[in-house]
């Protein structure tokens, strides 16, 4: 079961359980691995395509249509922006994992079509409770 990040917070998926961007913006976070984590990002396999790009919650750039999975994580295509062009913080356990493997996609791991998509099992739960364990009161 594959662990999801980079939901925000109004939309019709998370609803207003989950944090925005805004409150994940860390200048400070931008590490001599930065770089290399937005690689990693946008290196990751294709999970599901949708028809329409989502928009970036922060500057309005559109911003993707697919969900992307390293095979341990799912996110959507437009995360690597949020970091790369916002400085936003993501969970250390999904840098920690990146780093692990030293920022490469595992080899073997190909993008999904789309019947093998409509099987795609993640978890919410994870990502639910680090929002609620990050979002600014």
């Amino acid at each position: 079961m594959l662990k999801l990040i980079g939901y925000w917070g109004g939309g019709t998926f998370g609803g207003d359980d989950w944090i925005m961007p805004q409150d994940l913006v860390d200048p400070e976070w931008r590490s001599e691995s930065h770089d290399a984590l937005v690689r990693y990002l946008q290196s990751g396999k294709v999970a599901l395509e949708y028809m329409g790009d989502s928009i970036c919650r922060i500057c309005g750039q559109p911003n993707g249509a697919t969900e992307v999975t390293d095979g341990v994580w799912l996110w959507p295509e437009g995360l690597a922006h949020y970091v790369e062009a916002h400085n936003v913080r993501l969970p250390e356990a999904f840098a920690s994992h990146a780093s692990e493997n030293g920022f490469q996609i595992p080899p073997g791991l190909e993008d999904k079509n789309v019947d093998d998509a409509k099987k795609l099992q993640y978890d919410v739960s994870y990502w639910q409770n680090w929002c609620r364990a990050n979002r600014r009161r």
